[in-house]
C-alpha cells in the first residue's frame, strides 16, 4: 500500500515537472529575446 502511495506521488511530480518545464523555458527565451531587442535597438 505504501509503495503503491510512494509510486503514485513520483508519478505526480514527473507529470508536474514534464507540464512546467516547457513554460518555464518559453518564459526563459522570451526575456532573452526581450533583452536581446533592447541592446539591438539601443
Amino acid at each position: 500500500m505504501n509503495d503503491i502511495h510512494t509510486l503514485l506521488r513520483t508519478c505526480k511530480v514527473k507529470n508536474f515537472v514534464i507540464e512546467t518545464t516547457p513554460v518555464l523555458l518559453l518564459i526563459v527565451f522570451k526575456t532573452i529575446f526581450i533583452y536581446v531587442l533592447f541592446i539591438l535597438l539601443n
